[in-house]
């Protein structure tokens, strides 16, 4: 047989080629068939072959850990901008309640306002801003219970508990500061000044001096609240009454001369009065139809005295302070061509801010002044203030 790879003769069944070593191919094999690889287990010894529990394990991945940390970050990150939005969110939803309840308060609805801030803080019970609102509102709407239980005092006429119980807010009102309480200050003044109208009442309706009354009718009328005006309708009617009263007490004794004054006394408070001046005009006509000596009463009221063209003048007209008063003093000189006698002078006296202070009369004398002639008077008005000044209101007299 010959050496496919170099052409060497070889003996039969030879396996390889004594020249160049390449295999032989058997004699059953064919020519260009691939040879078969036999199992590594097939052609090693029994000793070498290696089992599944002998194989080395292949190495193991290595975990990610690095990205532990950045997930870590970035849920932290997460939390903290939740948590910002929530917080602000939070915090806008308590400043729109304690808004809507200041505006409650400004209106006057404490109740509303209360639980308003109570809804707040029940959101935010760390927010001092809203604690300290709530504590003003509480005493807010504990004042404005107490002036409430005074309104209800007044209407029932239990004037010395009103007056006790508002004494007791405004000593608490005083104590507080803001413009928070200037609702629950606007409405004190309104009851006090509701209160002491209440007592200007009770006084004008127990009282029989006109004097006295006359005070009372301008008290009243310096007062701004609205129910004032039916006090000071009161009060004048109270001083026709009265007026009414002493004059036709006067005309019963056949006094004219004191109708008279009393008459004109109550029309410096009621100028416009029917009654008074209905009175009056009756008592002239008594005075002329009943005196024997046709003496007749003359009316001269402080303007038309002041105007200089009557039959009485006025002149050299003083006022001097001292030390515990004030003295007036002047001249009247008859400027007609008849007799005058019993002249009676009515003045009142008021302090610098023009508040009226008293009323008086007095008789000028001698009783009679002719014709021509003149008189001096002087009067003392005790216990006056510095800068007080006397009124003349009207003179009267009786003339031949």
């Amino acid at each position: 047989m010959r050496c496919p790879e170099c052409g060497a003769e070889l003996p039969e069944d030879s396996r390889f080629c004594s020249h160049c070593g390449a295999k032989q191919l058997q004699v059953d094999q064919e020519p260009h068939s691939p040879s078969v690889i036999e199992p590594i287990a097939d052609t090693m010894e029994p000793s070498h072959v290696i089992t599944r529990s002998e194989r080395p394990l292949p190495p193991k991945k290595q975990p990610l850990l690095w990205i532990l940390p950045l997930l870590l970050a970035v849920c932290i990150a997460g939390i903290l901008i939740w948590q910002v939005g929530y917080e602000r969110t939070l915090n806008d939803e308590v400043s729109s309640i304690q808004r809507s309840g200041a505006d409650a308060a400004l209106g006057g609805n404490y109740e509303i306002a209360e639980a308003k801030l109570n809804q707040a803080l029940a959101k935010r019970p760390d927010q001092p801003g809203v604690r300290a609102d709530l504590a003003t509102i509480q005493k807010i709407r504990s004042l404005d219970d107490k002036l409430t239980e005074v309104q209800r005092m007044i209407a029932k006429s239990e004037m010395a508990a009103a007056n006790g119980k508002l004494n007791e807010v405004q000593n608490e009102l005083s104590a507080l500061e803001g413009g928070a309480y200037n609702r629950l200050r606007t409405r004190f003044e309104q009851l006090r000044e509701k209160l002491d109208l209440a007592s200007i009442r009770t006084q004008a309706e127990s009282t029989n001096q006109v004097e006295k009354l006359g005070g009372l009718l301008h008290t009243a009328s310096r007062y701004q609240a609205e129910d004032k005006q039916e006090i000071v309708n009161l009060i004048s009617d109270r001083i026709v009454q009265v007026g009414v009263s002493t004059a036709e007490q006067a005309i019963e004794s056949g006094s004219y001369h004191e109708a008279a004054a009393a008459i004109d006394e109550a029309r410096k408070y009621v100028p416009e009065a029917e009654k008074l001046i209905e009175l009056e005009q009756q008592i002239v006509a008594l005075s002329d139809k009943n005196d024997s000596t046709e003496s007749q009463l003359v009316f001269l009221s402080g303007s038309e005295l002041n105007q200089r063209q009557s039959d009485l003048r006025l002149s050299d007209f003083k006022q001097q302070a001292e030390s515990n008063g004030i003295t007036f003093s002047g001249v009247f000189t008859n400027a007609s061509s008849y007799d005058m006698y019993e002249l009676l002078l009515e003045y009142r006296a008021y302090d610098a801010e023009g508040s009226f202070l008293s009323e008086d009369w007095m008789a000028i004398s001698p009783d009679l002044i002719k014709a021509g002639d003149t008189t001096t008077f002087s009067r003392k008005v005790n216990a006056a203030k510095p800068g007080t000044i006397v009124v003349i209101d009207s003179v009267s007299w009786y003339r031949k």
